[in-house]
């Protein structure tokens, strides 16, 4: 892992903190060698940690073009894609921008597209929530206008466990799939504010080290990724 992260300038130790999980999950599987969309990937996403070609859907890209990521633009409540399409389906940070009435929309879709598996992370609970009030507030006090990334999450609130559970099975049900659900914490909450840190701030030297000097730290961020957690992970797997 440390070659890699010293190689791979695209690399961010908080986005590496979410998506190394379903990585790790992923190659025990063996699915990362099937056929993979990312829905809400932006212009990286999962594949720069993957390291193999992923379709990205996403309403826009800005930015380059990252040749691993194959861009598809789309709404996660319409995908643009038949039944069955993709043998693993991510979507990580897309659900609590979504009001809690396109929620399940969201879900229905994602288990439609999914032949063997369905990665859902999403922020769960009061604290979590409590913790974006908070960064929202410093972000205003140092930039002047509300925190772009986490806009809807005040707006909408975040969801709790058993609201994405009851999403994922009544998706099940639709598709007529038989699932299991794994569900596992992701990011503690001490260590998603410290790396938040670093994103708000205009001090150049300190978003440098943030970003890219605490690369080399990943192996050591990940030992403390305890509870209490930011984020949940959803991992459903659909039976054959």
């Amino acid at each position: 892992m440390l070659s890699k992260i010293l190689n791979f300038h695209r690399w961010h130790p908080e986005v590496a903190i979410r998506y190394l999980p379903i990585v790790k999950q992923l190659k025990a599987t063996s699915l990362s060698s099937g056929s993979m969309l990312e829905v809400g990937s932006g212009w990286l996403g999962i594949a720069p940690y993957l390291g193999k070609e992923v379709v990205g859907l996403d309403e826009s890209f800005k930015d380059k073009r990252f040749p691993l990521l194959k861009q598809v633009n789309g709404s996660i409540l319409k995908l643009p894609f038949k039944d069955n399409s993709f043998e693993a389906v991510i979507c990580i940070d897309v659900l609590e921008h979504l009001s809690r009435e396109k929620r399940q929309t969201a879900v229905n879709e994602l288990l439609r597209v999914a032949k063997k598996q369905v990665f859902i992370g999403v922020p769960c609970g009061e604290d979590s929530l409590n913790q974006d009030i908070l960064l929202d507030k410093k972000y205003k006090s140092i930039f002047k206008k509300q925190f772009h990334f986490l806009k809807d999450h005040l707006k909408y609130r975040l969801p709790e466990e058993n609201e994405i559970m009851g999403l994922i099975k009544k998706a099940a049900e639709k598709h007529n799939k038989k699932i299991t659900i794994e569900v596992k914490g992701n990011e503690n909450l001490k260590l998603r504010k410290f790396f938040m840190t670093g994103w708000i701030t205009k001090n150049h030297l300190i978003d440098f080290i943030y970003r890219k000097v605490f690369l080399l730290l990943i192996p050591f961020f990940q030992l403390f990724d305890k509870p209490p957690y930011y984020r949940k992970l959803f991992f459903v797997r659909i039976k054959s």
